[in-house]
């Protein structure tokens, strides 16, 4: 569906631009849609053409040659694995990535995860082939329904990989479409990866509609104020925008702004003030997950939806709230389950997402906490559990234990609170980060007890944790 739709939008406006990124030039919506096409038909003739030849991994860097080969491999038929580029699973010699047996890779930079996969170079896709060569050049896809591969925290917070559907993820995007009534006059800012669920989810529901994608391959205030000048969607988290609140960002400069999005963690009522005040334009909060698809948002007409809500539940989600407060979903978009895993475990049908929440008696959906051991950092799922052994295997670490509180502007932040023998919290800190953690996994700060408070069953008693830290002794980063 999606390699035919555009097709027929590069034969309506051959000339629109499709997606510009800066510092190179724009591809146009014919040029888009050949890329694509010569991507995927790349992908097939390297592919050894069995099952067991492994899925193909696509490093997705934001540039416009790279989305192109993203949405060709999507539409070759095959199992896609869609990864950032500069993501630390592409660089560890453990975990999710480094299980796979990968058949063809797709990235500028080849990664050393796999010596013996068939290599293909986004930049190399010149886009030279016509339109009237597509039903020539690439052949009937093996499979009507492929999985995507997505990275993914889950209820959990371990790294994992969501068996997500082709077809969910074109569902998750027409959603998008619904909510947020994308048009082809729209310019879409995109900083969030389409590796990612959310930025997928943005990228193809623009692309699916003839909007002009902007993508930013690295965000920064000034990079998203300079794009937003002629913009008129944003698809943000709320990390983004707090920056965009301190900087340089105006209503001279975002005048044609119409629609704001949020996902990947709450968003401080402040902050969606500050944005407002500075734009005149709403912010709009996204409830969902890699694994569900959208749950609820604030579509685009709904206006005057309190700060502690995210709106309604979206058409064709069924959300309902188990005994212990738990939300329960059940959406067009859920997942196969994960990779490695066994069928996917659901309740009665419905998927637990992990979060507590209830729907009020206004319609609106609120997210109240969260039951599973994790945070959200910076619109990031950090599991408890792998900064715990990070922690651990740390030398100098006895025992440790990881929580999350408010920071100083209200996001969440990581807290290690460490038994340590023979060692500093600065050390400690120095070699989490030296150990493979992303950035955003390491704590914010430290906090030494002499003995972690457990109870007779061996669990950590979270109440008790501030009563036993040695003040004097904590390290930020």
């Amino acid at each position: 569906m999606l390699l035919e739709r555009l097709d027929a939008l590069a034969r309506e406006a051959p000339e629109r631009i499709a997606v510009q990124a800066a510092d190179r030039p724009p591809v146009t919506r014919a040029e888009f849609a050949a890329m694509a096409r010569e991507a995927g038909h790349a992908i097939r003739s390297c592919w050894g053409g069995k099952a067991e030849d492994g899925p193909v991994v696509v490093v997705v860097d934001g540039s416009p040659r790279s989305l192109a080969s993203l949405v060709g491999a999507l539409g070759c038929g095959l199992g896609i694995v869609a990864v950032e580029a500069g993501s630390p699973a592409l660089t560890g010699s453990r975990g999710v990535l480094a299980d796979l047996e990968v058949g063809v890779v797709v990235a500028a930079d080849v990664p050393a995860l796999w010596p013996n996969a068939r290599v293909l170079d986004p930049g190399d896709l010149g886009g030279a082939v016509s339109l009237t060569t597509f039903p020539e050049m690439f052949p009937a896809a093996p499979s009507c329904d492929p999985e995507l591969l997505q990275l993914t925290s889950g209820s959990s917070g371990q790294p994992r990989l969501a068996r997500q559907t082709y077809a969910g993820a074109v569902v998750a995007a027409l959603s998008y479409v619904d909510r947020f009534q994308l048009a082809a006059d729209d310019v879409v800012v995109l900083p969030v990866s389409a590796a990612h669920s959310y930025g997928m989810a943005g990228m193809l529901s623009a692309l699916l509609v003839g909007a002009t994608v902007t993508s930013l391959p690295t965000f920064t205030p000034a990079a998203a104020a300079a794009a937003l000048r002629d913009a008129t969607v944003l698809f943000g988290t709320p990390l983004m925008y707090r920056y965009l609140t301190v900087g340089p960002l105006g209503r001279d400069r975002a005048g044609a702004l119409r629609l704001a999005v949020s996902a990947g963690a709450p968003l401080d009522a402040q902050v969606a003030e500050a944005f407002r005040t500075r734009t005149g334009v709403a912010v709009r909060q996204v409830y969902g997950s890699t694994e569900a698809g959208l749950i609820a948002c604030t579509p685009a007409w709904r206006s005057g939806v309190p700060p502690d809500a995210v709106g309604p539940v979206a058409p064709g989600v069924d959300v309902r709230v188990a005994p212990d407060g738990e939300l329960l979903v059940r959406t067009r978009s859920l997942m196969r389950g994960y990779f490695g895993d066994g069928p996917l475990h659901l309740d009665r049908g419905f998927y637990p997402t992990g979060d507590l929440g209830a729907v009020g008696e206004d319609g609106l959906l609120r997210i109240t906490g969260r039951k599973s051991r994790f945070a959200k950092i910076g619109g990031r799922r950090v599991g408890f559990a792998l900064v715990e052994d990070a922690l651990k295997r740390c030398p100098g670490v006895v025992d440790a234990v990881a929580r999350s509180r408010p920071g100083p502007n209200g996001e969440e932040e990581l807290v290690g609170y460490v038994v340590l023998a023979g060692t500093a919290p600065a050390e400690v800190l120095t070699a989490l980060r030296d150990g493979g953690l992303a950035p955003y996994e390491v704590p914010s700060e430290l906090r030494v007890i002499a003995e972690l408070p457990r109870n007779h069953l061996g669990k950590v008693v979270a109440e008790e944790l501030e009563e036993m830290v040695e003040k004097s002794s904590t390290s930020r980063v």
